[in-house]
C-alpha cells in the first residue's frame, strides 16, 4: 500500500486517495474515500459505543470462526 495508488493490477476498488501533498521527508497524507474531510468517528451511525461494536460484530458474524479455527486439537490429559 504504502504512498502510492492502492489498486491492484485489475483492481477497480480504491482503498484510499491523499488528501495532502507530500512535504520534504514525508508521505503524503491519505483516507479512505468515504473520509476524506475528516476521519470516521463511528462505522456506522448506530455504533457508538465498544459494547455496540460487540453487539453488531455478533448479529454479522456470530456464526462465524472467531479468530481461525484448528483442524486438529491436541487434548493431553495428565493423570496423578
Amino acid at each position: 500500500m504504502g504512498c502510492t495508488d492502492s489498486r491492484g493490477a485489475g483492481d477497480d476498488h480504491v482503498y484510499s486517495v491523499p488528501v495532502s501533498a507530500a512535504r520534504q521527508g514525508e508521505s503524503e497524507v491519505r483516507r479512505h474515500p468515504k473520509c476524506i474531510n475528516a476521519l470516521a468517528e463511528f462505522p456506522d451511525p448506530e455504533t457508538k459505543t465498544m459494547q455496540d461494536v460487540l453487539y453488531r460484530a455478533v448479529s454479522r458474524y456470530g456464526n462465524k470462526p472467531y479468530l481461525g479455527t484448528q483442524r486438529d486439537v491436541l487434548v493431553c490429559i495428565f493423570s496423578p
